[in-house]
């Protein structure tokens, strides 16, 4: 993949914006007003992780890159970080692994670092993804459940939405089961 800024309708290529650091592979998932993009990117060549990393770019997008780094207590041989959304204030959303047993898990980045979205208020919740991000730091997405029917495992993605330390179970649509 090549990724690419439309400025005034002109596109401009921003597929090399790993500066040299054997980046492939590079993504990008959103943009906020000010025009930073947040994205994501493996490491190309022997001897390196090939896993995906998660970073941004500001304009005027000469190839500098701004790496969030690895998430705290990650084991680099398994970690990933994927970036879904940016807002205004330069906070990005995604998900990430930390390690060959744990779940997938939605964060969000700022200037404080990583904050992992806890799994707690939904039941039976095995993994979060986060998709989006508004200024006031809310946070979507959903996570994918496992619950004991009595009889079976019933597993089932659902809705959430997590508003500080404080994660919602958004339900789903009448009838449906995921």
């Amino acid at each position: 993949p090549r990724a690419v800024v439309w400025t005034a309708g002109t596109a401009a290529s921003i597929r090399d914006l790993t500066n040299g650091n054997n980046g492939a592979n590079v993504h990008t998932s959103d943009i906020n007003s000010s025009g930073v993009v947040a994205g994501y990117f493996t490491r190309s060549g022997s001897g390196q992780a090939k896993h995906w990393e998660a970073v941004t770019w500001t304009p005027p997008y000469n190839g500098d890159m701004v790496p969030l780094g690895p998430v705290p207590g990650s084991d680099p041989a398994f970690a990933f970080t994927i970036t879904e959304a940016i807002n205004d204030a330069g906070i990005v959303a995604g998900w990430t692994l930390l390690n060959a047993t744990s779940p997938e898990q939605g964060f969000t980045h700022g200037p404080a670092g990583y904050r992992l979205l806890g799994l707690t208020a939904v039941p039976g919740a095995l993994n979060s993804f986060a998709f989006g991000l508004n200024n006031a730091g809310d946070v979507v997405g959903y996570v994918d459940t496992s619950t004991w029917d009595g009889t079976k495992f019933v597993f089932a993605t659902r809705a959430f939405l997590a508003r500080g330390e404080a994660m919602s179970d958004l339900g789903m649509l009448p009838g449906h089961t995921s």
